[in-house]
């Protein structure tokens, strides 16, 4: 019985790179879990109910990127193209997850 469990993570500073691409978390990025009915036997059968909640600080996470065989970080400025990925809407929310014993 996982119920009440809470987890929780704030990232300082954070980035993820694939060849010619980042994407840059912004600063202080939060993220949590909170369990709010969770019994899974043995056999990994059972229901679950969490919420889920993220907050980027108003900020949008950036996708960077540049030309094949350079990487963003080496690249200059204007070498280097970058985007955000989230509207201001969805910089900060949070969501229900339900998964019953048959996955749905």
């Amino acid at each position: 019985d996982f119920s009440g469990s809470t987890v929780s993570l704030r990232l300082k500073e954070a980035s993820f790179n694939l060849d010619h691409r980042r994407v840059i978390v912004p600063t202080e990025t939060t993220f949590a879990v909170k369990v709010q009915h969770s019994v899974v036997n043995m056999m990994f059968e059972g229901t679950t109910q969490c919420e889920i909640a993220w907050d980027f600080q108003g900020s949008s996470p950036i996708l960077q990127t540049t030309l094949p065989g350079q990487t963003p970080s080496q690249a200059s400025h204007e070498d280097r193209q970058q985007v955000p990925l989230l509207i201001k809407d969805l910089c900060q929310g949070r969501l229900n997850l339900e998964v019953s014993s048959v996955g749905g």
